[in-house]
């Protein structure tokens, strides 16, 4: 079945301060449905080139529906510094929530 929210546990520290390990987060899966994400949003997207989900923030749009993501703790963050832009396909959608 699907839901329009979906929630996440943080994992790792690549979005502190913002999002720290342990911290759940929901996921509004429809935020997008009528706009395009934004430079500065906070999304979870499924990785390009491997299954599993990553959050970060939106740094840049880029032509043809594409975006670079980058985490805010830079040091310990992979992102499109690692693997490139992301497709507007891969978005799962934008976090609304974060619980500590």
């Amino acid at each position: 079945m699907w839901f329009p929210l979906e929630r996440f546990k943080i994992t790792d520290r690549s979005m502190e301060p913002t999002l720290s390990e342990g911290d759940y987060i929901i996921v509004n899966r429809l935020a997008y449905i009528f706009k395009k994400p934004k430079v500065g949003e906070i999304i979870v997207f499924k990785h390009p080139s491997q299954t599993k989900f990553l959050v970060k923030r939106i740094s840049r749009k880029l032509k043809e529906n594409s975006y670079l993501v980058i985490g805010d703790n830079k040091a310990v963050s992979s992102d499109s510094r690692a693997f490139g832009p992301i497709k507007r396909g891969l978005i799962v959608g934008k976090v609304s929530v974060a619980v500590k």
